[in-house]
């Protein structure tokens, strides 16, 4: 009886939504090839995920928030490019990716923290920082275990903003050798000019 509940996409989906913690969501997909095909079918997974595009108030988005007062005196003025996206951020505010943002230094900047390992680094990457995206750039860069120092110049000068976490490390993947690494950097919010919120 059990596995004919599995069976339905619908009944599995159900179940796997009730998983509290994000990492054991994410790697479910590994348990058959039934639970990925269900994984990667729903939604809902994708958007509790940040795989997908969904707004802070979507019922399936969960994570630390950025509230919607916070949010309207932190983007002020300021131009995304998309009216209807500062719309539903002044309304519902800014949920952070618990996977990646261990910590929320203020209202305008967070923690990015990524796992480069090879069986989810290629999930992670795809993953947004916020719902909805929002882009971010590096305010500051941490990377334990590693001397990055003729590196710093040269990726400061870059351009490193991004809607994703492969986004955010893309420019760093040359300076990253195999194995486990945790990178993590101070990101800020960006408008769509390009200029930093956190300046």
């Amino acid at each position: 009886m059990a596995q004919k509940a599995f069976d339905l996409p619908e009944i599995l989906e159900a179940i796997l939504l009730e998983l509290d913690d994000h990492e054991d969501l994410l790697i479910s997909r590994r348990v058959c090839t039934q639970w990925k095909a269900t994984w990667s079918s729903s939604i809902r997974i994708q958007r509790r995920l940040f795989l997908a595009p969904a707004e802070a108030g979507d019922e399936w988005v969960q994570g630390r928030k950025i509230s919607p007062k916070d949010v309207q005196r932190l983007f002020d003025g300021v131009d995304l490019g998309d009216e209807e996206l500062h719309a539903s951020i002044c309304k519902h505010g800014i949920t952070l990716n618990p996977l990646v943002t261990p910590e929320q230094h203020a209202a305008d900047t967070v923690e990015v923290k990524s796992h480069f390992r090879d069986r989810t680094y290629l999930i992670e990457t795809r993953m947004f920082v916020t719902q909805p995206p929002l882009r971010m750039e590096t305010w500051q860069l941490v990377v334990p275990g590693f001397q990055l120092r003729d590196h710093m110049s040269w990726f400061e000068e870059e351009d490193m903003s991004g809607l994703t976490l492969g986004e955010l490390s893309d420019k760093l993947k040359a300076s990253i050798t195999s194995g486990l690494h945790i990178m993590n950097w101070v990101c800020a919010f960006v408008d769509v000019n390009g200029k930093s919120i956190f300046d």
